[in-house]
C-alpha cells in the first residue's frame, strides 16, 4: 500500500472486481490508492462524531451496515 498493484492483487486473490470491494483505512494515501483502481474506499477518521459517507469519510466501521442496506 498505497501502490495500486497491491489493491489489484488482493482483488484478484479474492476473485472479485475492484469495484466490488469496500476499503477502509485511516491514511488518505492508502484510500487514494484503492480509489485509483476503482474500489469504493473510505477514510476512517476516529475524531469525527458521525459518518460523511457521501464525502468518503467514516468515523468507524459501523458505516458498513449503512452502505450495505
Amino acid at each position: 500500500k498505497p501502490a495500486p498493484e497491491a489493491y489489484l492483487t488482493v482483488s484478484r486473490l479474492l476473485e472479485v472486481q475492484p469495484q466490488e470491494c469496500l476499503f477502509f483505512d485511516d491514511e488518505m494515501a492508502c484510500v487514494e490508492g484503492a480509489r485509483t483502481v476503482g474500489m469504493r474506499a473510505y477514510l476512517v477518521d476516529r475524531h469525527r462524531n458521525e459518518h460523511a459517507i457521501a464525502e468518503g469519510i467514516v468515523c468507524d466501521l459501523t458505516a458498513v451496515t449503512q452502505m450495505l442496506a
